[in-house]
């Protein structure tokens, strides 16, 4: 848990400007809980009154349950709408957040990673950070709402309120079991649907180079063998809930039949009305349910934090670098650069792309760089406007090294028109 509440504390900072409808969206929700918590004990009377032909108070009783429950839809309609800014605002701050630091990031760490390790993160687990307060909030006060019916049955009969307690305890503990098996193969899952995201982004994105180079099959094939990994960790997954449910629902049969006994005992040992044993007989159901929003509860706490430990990584740990700039700022750049004694290779091979390269360029020149693919020729630029750094050499700009420069100085008076078409769609929607 302590985690839980680290990851909590930095969501926070992104929620906090919604604070005032946050209070608001608690506040609707502990008056649902309080009503909540109410209308068993109404119904329950309800039910005697019915059974013992008192018309008058069943119709009193009736009224007081519908205004209620009228009082409640308006506060679960107001709970709603908190619900949905609060969300909304907190995703906006969070997965633009996270969008400056994936921008920030070094060439070489994008080059190793596929694009589905920032696409997942970016979409799906900004949002699980986000709606966590919405979460805690509705499950923690449907929990409360439920308790209302153990205090009703606690107000009835002592010795069945122990008997629900135990099987709640029991049951739980199964779902918690559950939980932890699950998310440990949901860790896996999430790191093959990165896998399979990236791969498809990539295919959609040379789909024409794909058609042109007649390898649809060979594509096709390794798309079929990607997908048929991802559902298989999906089939574990789901193999876990279905075991786990089969014997939770099993043992939530025999303590159902276990309550009809007891209920039937202490009827016939006359420590229980028959209408106050229908009524508990009635919200058993109410009861387990309990379980299943622990369960969901349990499940969206361990969702989070393995979303923030995502996020986290991408923002904070060296696994994820990010670009290093220089302080130097140049007001006007005259155009002189100079390539000195370089020596560069990609952190994927090896091989030295540019090996002991030295040049000097002057403003207003003009100049070309002819050679074969691979030759070393988008390289130049990529190094000239730091998207990678040098292994040794230097390079300056109007004599001083780019090291030592700031990112305007460099990126702000060099224009490259690279091969891509993506940069004009967004400006251009062309």
């Amino acid at each position: 848990m302590k985690e839980f509440f680290s990851n909590l504390k930095f969501v926070w900072q992104y929620a906090k400007d919604q604070k005032v409808k946050l209070i608001k969206y608690i506040l609707c929700n502990f008056v649902v809980v309080i009503i909540s918590v109410v209308v068993p004990i109404i119904s329950a009377n309800i039910i005697i009154y019915l059974t013992d032909s008192m018309f008058y108070q069943l119709l009193m009783m009736a009224s007081v349950l519908c205004l209620l429950e009228l009082l409640r839809n308006m506060l679960n309609y107001f709970s709603r709408y908190y619900s949905m800014i609060i969300f909304r605002e907190s995703f906006i701050k969070i997965q633009t957040a996270l969008g400056k630091n994936i921008l920030r990031l070094e060439n070489k760490i994008i080059d190793s990673n596929s694009s589905g390790v920032f696409i997942q993160r970016l979409t799906s687990d900004t949002s699980r950070l986000a709606d966590i307060f919405n979460v805690l909030n509705l499950y923690l006060s449907r929990i409360l709402i439920n308790l209302g019916i153990f205090i009703a049955v606690f107000i009835i009969s002592f010795r069945a309120f122990i008997y629900l307690i135990v099987m709640v305890i029991v049951l739980y503990l199964i779902e918690r079991r559950r939980v932890r098996i699950y998310n440990s193969k949901d860790k896996e899952f999430r790191k093959q649907n990165e896998k399979v995201t990236g791969f498809v982004s990539e295919i959609v994105r040379g789909l024409r180079d794909i058609k042109m180079l007649h390898s649809e099959d060979s594509f096709s094939s390794e798309l079929h063998s990607q997908v048929e990994e991802l559902n298989q960790s999906r089939y574990l997954m789901m193999r876990v809930n279905n075991r786990y449910n089969c014997l939770r629902f099993c043992l939530q049969d025999i303590f159902h039949l276990g309550l009809i006994f007891l209920l039937v005992y202490l009827i016939m040992t006359g420590n229980l009305a028959v209408a106050n044993g229908l009524v508990i007989h009635n919200y058993q159901g109410r009861v387990t349910s309990i379980i299943d929003i622990l369960g969901i509860l349990l499940q969206s706490i361990k969702d989070f934090n393995l979303s923030c430990s995502r996020v986290f990584a991408i923002m904070y740990s060296d696994q994820f670098s990010k670009e290093k700039f220089g302080s130097r700022h140049l007001d006007k750049v005259n155009g002189d650069f100079c390539f000195s004694h370089v020596n560069f290779h990609y952190d994927s091979n090896n091989r030295k792309v540019l090996d002991n390269l030295s040049f000097e360029v002057h403003a207003n020149e003009t100049v070309a760089f002819v050679g074969k693919s691979g030759a070393g020729k988008s390289t130049i630029f990529n190094l000239l406007c730091k998207m990678y750094d040098v292994d040794s050499g230097s390079i300056t700009i109007d004599g001083v090294d780019i090291s030592l420069l700031d990112r305007e100085s460099i990126r702000g008076n060099i224009t490259i028109i690279s091969q891509s078409p993506y940069i004009y769609i967004l400006v251009f929607g062309i």
